[in-house]
């Protein structure tokens, strides 16, 4: 009798270990410790009546616990598998978006490429022009942008 009490216990303690675990990745290793440890409990206390009944309704309390934990660490990679999955998505959008403006900064440096160009022919043409007609210097005055 006390010997399957502290087999009991220590389904539960171990059961409490298994939900401790759940965040190291271990769940599944132990989930199938607590129910070969509830497999030999049951086999332990099957034959004895006057017993059975409150710890194998402890057992099957156990058993239903160790469901709901393995469906919750289900939803919890499926949940993690479609955070990843988001990750990778948005990351690729970002990369996306990176090389978008990598091209429109290119494109804005050879504009100002072309615009500087563009504005020292015109001083050029102008100071050429002034000095065909005889001016030392232009009457309007050419400031750097």
């Amino acid at each position: 009798m006390i010997r399957r009490a502290l087999l009991l216990i220590a389904a539960f303690a171990l059961l409490t270990s298994v939900m401790a675990s759940a965040a190291a990745g271990d769940l599944n290793d132990d989930l199938s410790e607590v129910r070969s440890k509830i497999s030999e409990l049951s086999k332990l206390v099957s034959g004895q009546e006057a017993v059975r009944t409150p710890i194998v309704e402890d057992v099957l309390a156990a058993q239903a616990l160790l469901d709901a934990a393995q469906l919750d660490l289900a939803e919890t990679q499926s949940t993690y598998d479609l955070a990843a999955a988001a990750t990778v998505t948005m990351q690729a959008d970002l990369d996306a978006v990176r090389a978008e403006l990598a091209l429109r900064f290119a494109h804005l440096e050879g504009l100002r490429q072309e615009l500087a160009a563009t504005r020292a022919e015109a001083e050029a043409w102008v100071l050429d022009a002034y000095e065909r007609g005889g001016m030392a210097e232009p009457a309007i005055a050419f400031s750097a942008p």
